[in-house]
């Protein structure tokens, strides 16, 4: 067992150690990045004024850097849209973003546009001081951006915002994965995990002044009781012995500052222990649990996503509701009512939150088929939807297909007029499940509660279609009234709900359901359009279409009394077709499956 004796646990190392600390470390850096692409100049020393200090009396701050691959879709215009939310703006006012010289810029449009012009990449960057509500982080960005790009010797375009949505405001920052002047470029795996972290705690401190011993004592005092791993945890795991096991017990340190130290360590392990993190073993001894760790992340990511669900400052979810993370590997289904993409910006992970029927929240991890459903606004806020995992067509371990079935939305199944709505069968499975009686207990508020009232409402229509068999029964002098699915209700229902999803969508359902207009497809030779179908739909006067997604619009093709699948990848091409009866040629669509011909291609080259 580890005694932290006096002197035996130091939060920094020595100052005499670290005189010059920050230039060599950022001398160290620039070496490799000096030869790291033509034009591009020798990464600069220290700041002057901080040369022969320790670098832990520089003002904290923490940048974590990721980039983005350009994989097409409209991901980038999506990022966009989540940085500008409402609910991490004061007042819950949407965000507009910055960069060097403009005010009020569109985030979304700024990052669709690099898309669609075919850069390969762009650089998301969080900063995050530790005292940022003391900083101008406008300003702060403005001069980081400027400062990266005197280290790199390149104009940078970038786009930047402020969220006030956590403890402590922080700044996002997108860069253009390539130069005014046009050049790609790649940020030195040495600038990005050192170089931008030290620049940024350069600034602040040039703003705010050096971090006192007070100012230490104070950012390890905001940990003690944080539902997170931090400073203090590290300062416990390096002195725990190979069991995980602390010992207090020995002499009480002689400064003040050790002292003060010791009783933060302290309080930090009796807290973990309410946590059920750590356990006492002896008067001032602990051993921690041996998942103490990936449990603190854990609590950080839950709190972290849920104010990703702020809109207008209020949560989307019951902030009581039990969650879980739910990963689709093949057996697992998940139903529920989308509430929308969550978000855990230091982990760089998306997550598909739904409110299942029990009122749990689950954090869906993202597949390629629930992202390609994001990119084309679709699973959207308030719609019910099944996704259902299985092995994919390779039958590779790792290969797993999704699918993605939606409902509708919880008025609109219940407002449906006859029993064909996913409603009606989880009304049925609902009654079986607890003996003929909707439950009385369950969620008092969110998607729980509304669908028991939504299940309620249906029952007369089941019992008058004949799908619902009444049993009455006495018990202590009252009369107990139970419903029961009559023989193959639920076969009638699943065959019910087949039938209805083969009908189709009226024109002015497609656009209200998904906010944008609905342009048809000119028939003009050699006119091509491509997208991923998103409904069968039919005009006034009954004509069928197909509706793909065109990004950014929706464009209806005829089909000719074809029919397509929702999320199928559809080819539209006018051409001219001999009509033989009458000797003369005429216009028409030549519909394909994109999928389907570009696996015959791969075939055929094989």
């Amino acid at each position: 067992m580890t005694n932290l004796a006096s002197g035996r646990l130091k939060m920094r190392p020595p100052p005499g150690r670290l005189r010059r600390a920050s230039a060599s470390r950022l001398h160290e850096i620039s070496a490799p990045f000096a030869r790291n692409r033509r034009g591009m100049r020798p990464l600069p020393p220290a700041r002057a004024g901080f040369i022969g200090f320790s670098p832990s009396l520089l003002q904290r701050s923490i940048v974590i850097v990721r980039w983005v691959p350009n994989r097409g879709g409209s991901r980038w215009r999506a990022h966009g849209r989540y940085l500008a939310r409402e609910g991490a703006q004061p007042g819950g006012q949407p965000g507009r973003g910055f960069d060097a010289h403009e005010e009020a810029i569109d985030i979304a449009d700024r990052l669709g546009g690099w898309q669609r012009a075919g850069d390969s990449r762009l650089w998301k960057l969080i900063i995050s001081p530790e005292t940022g509500e003391k900083l101008d982080l406008r300003e702060h960005a403005r001069e980081l951006e400027a400062t990266m790009e005197g280290d790199l010797g390149i104009r940078l375009e970038w786009v930047g915002i402020a969220h006030f949505d956590t403890a402590h405001p922080h700044l996002h920052m997108v860069i253009r994965g390539r130069s005014e002047e046009g050049v790609e470029f790649r940020l030195p795996r040495e600038y990005v995990g050192h170089g931008l972290r030290l620049r940024s705690q350069e600034l602040a401190t040039q703003t705010l002044g050096f971090r006192f011993e007070r100012d230490l004592s104070a950012a390890r005092e905001r940990t003690v009781e944080a539902q997170k791993y931090g400073e203090l945890d590290e300062a416990l795991a390096r002195s725990a012995d190979a069991a995980r096991r602390l010992d207090f017990d020995s002499a009480v340190p002689s400064t003040a500052a050790a002292r003060e130290l010791r009783l933060q360590l302290l309080r930090r392990l009796r807290f973990l222990s309410s946590l059920g993190l750590a356990r006492r073993i002896g008067k001032r001894a602990f051993e921690l649990s041996e998942n103490y760790r990936p449990s603190l992340e854990e609590m950080r990511r839950s709190r972290a996503l849920r104010r990703s669900l702020l809109r207008y400052g209020e949560l989307l979810v019951d902030s009581r509701a039990p969650q879980e993370f739910t990963e689709l590997v093949p057996g697992v289904e998940v139903r529920g009512r989308v509430v929308g993409e969550a978000v855990d910006d230091a982990g760089d992970q998306t997550f598909l939150a739904l409110e299942a029927m029990d009122g749990t929240v689950h954090f869906v991890s993202q597949t390629p088929e629930t992202r390609e459903y994001r990119d084309r606004d679709e699973l959207v806020r308030g719609e019910i939807v099944t996704l259902r995992a299985a092995h994919g067509p390779s039958g590779g371990e790792g290969a797993v297909l999704v699918e993605v079935t939606r409902h509708g939305r919880l008025p609109e199944l219940g407002a449906a007029p006859d029993p064909s709505t996913l409603l009606d069968l989880v009304a049925l499975q609902t009654l079986r499940e607890h003996g003929g009686a909707l439950p009385t207990d369950g969620p008092s508020s969110g998607f729980g509660a509304e669908l028991r009232e939504a299940i309620a409402g249906r029952l007369p229509l089941l019992e008058e279609h004949r799908l619902l068999e009444v049993v009455e029964e006495e018990r202590g002098g009252e009369r107990i009234r139970r419903l029961f699915a009559a023989a193959g209700a639920e076969e009638r229902i699943e065959r019910a709900m087949k039938e209805r999803d083969r009908e189709l969508t009226p024109l002015s359902e497609v656009e209200r359901i998904h906010g944008k207009r609905v342009a048809h497809a000119k028939l003009e030779l050699g006119r091509v359009y491509q997208g991923r179908v998103i409904a069968m739909a039919s005009d006034s006067e009954g004509r069928a279409y197909v509706v793909l997604h065109t990004d950014p619009g929706l464009t209806a093709v005829p089909t000719a009394g074809r029919r397509f699948l929702v999320g199928q990848q559809i080819h539209a091409r006018a051409v001219a077709q001999e009509a033989a009866s009458e000797r003369r040629w005429t216009l028409a669509w030549q519909l394909n499956d994109l999928e389907r011909e570009e696996r015959r291609d791969l075939v055929r080259g094989r």
